[in-house]
């Protein structure tokens, strides 16, 4: 029988008494989500390890009566693989590597916000001080090692060999088209988008994987070229609600079948990557010269009557300047100018005597 005041009331420290038929009821797993979507999951990760503890051994303790029903086996793992991510920097590392290298598709198509909470683990290493690429590193190569599967066909790795389509074969690809700035050392959207736009194993998969695929690469990324620390990690207020219903929809991704561990399937849809908005190029008002004053209008103009006029301008002291420019020495100018005038008073007072002359002798 249903036990509905427990559900009602139901806390962590409540998992343990639910029994199979309670648990699998389509209240207790609204229950379940809801409580998955508490803030103090994402502020306090050892509150997280004690909800992941207590519902995986839940889980393990009716594995036998939940494998009869999958679909709501799969709805209660994905709850535990939420918050197992929530609780990833309070586990061992043996988890951690688990949760790179066999649940990161589920967690991407569930739009769990794995960056925010792999950044919590790394601030114990990198706070102040920058980041630990060594740590950063580990965390990549459990990536590059992942086999879950993304797609359903076969992919071409380097357009040559043939793979299945595996994260670890996506991401060997995904390094083959996007090779690194290497003066800069980076690697980020742009090499992210021109990988989602020419490499033809991308037509392989559906709108839903290809945002999944693009969310995986964002992280590898972030892992291997961290930039600025905390770099677009949104704040605990900022991450992604859900509304909680009585039947809970989500689904997850296609099974490994390779994997002893059942894996989900029927994909839910996970919203496409946020468009990212053209930068506006912000230009300095452009500076308009003065114009210079209009010159006063002529009647019946003539080319040569204005060359004449400049010509006359150029006049001074009885010297016409040369059409060309010439280094003039002004002392010289005035001096040849002081001569001539002498040479004429001379010439006039000549002049004048030889007039009286004249007038006398007449």
């Amino acid at each position: 029988m249903i036990n509905s005041s427990l559900i009602q009331n139901l806390t962590v420290e409540d998992l343990g008494l639910l029994d199979a038929e309670t648990l699998t009821s389509p209240a207790c797993i609204a229950k379940l989500v809801e409580l998955t979507q508490d803030s103090l999951f994402d502020l306090e990760p050892g509150q997280a390890r004690d909800f992941y503890e207590n519902l995986n051994a839940l889980l393990s303790k009716y594995s036998e009566t939940l494998k009869n029903n999958p679909q709501i086996y799969n709805q209660l793992f994905i709850i535990l693989n939420s918050v197992m991510w929530k609780a990833i920097s309070a586990l061992p590392a043996q988890v951690r590597r688990e949760a790179l290298t066999h649940n990161v598709i589920l967690a991407l198509t569930n739009n769990v916000n794995t960056r925010y909470y792999l950044q919590k683990y790394l601030d114990a290493f990198e706070f102040i001080i920058g980041p630990d690429m060594e740590n950063r590193k580990a965390l990549a190569r459990f990536l590059e090692t992942n086999d879950e599967f993304l797609g359903t066909s076969m992919i071409l790795i380097s357009n040559k060999e043939k793979a299945q389509p595996l994260v670890k074969n996506w991401l060997t690809d995904y390094n083959s088209y996007s090779q690194f700035n290497n003066i800069k050392n980076t690697r980020g959207h742009y090499e992210q988008v021109k990988y989602l736009s020419t490499s033809p194993n991308i037509q392989t998969l559906t709108k839903t994987e290809q945002t999944v695929l693009f969310k995986l690469i964002e992280l590898y990324d972030w892992l291997l070229f961290p930039g600025q620390i905390r770099t677009n990690i949104p704040l605990v207020n900022e991450l992604p609600t859900r509304q909680v219903s009585a039947t809970p929809t989500a689904t997850p991704i296609l099974a490994n079948e390779s994997k002893n561990t059942p894996q989900p399937t029927n994909l839910a849809p996970a919203p496409k990557p946020p468009a990212v908005a053209p930068k506006t190029e912000v230009k300095p008002p452009s500076v308009v010269p003065l114009a210079p004053p209009p010159l006063a209008r002529r009647s019946n103009v003539n080319l040569q009557d204005i060359l004449n006029e400049r010509m006359d301008s150029r006049k001074s002291g009885g010297v016409v300047w040369d059409r060309q420019p010439t280094n003039v020495d002004l002392g010289e100018v005035k001096k040849n100018v002081e001569q001539k005038r002498q040479e004429t008073e001379v010439e006039i007072v000549k002049k004048l005597e030889e007039l009286k002359k004249r007038k006398t002798s007449v």
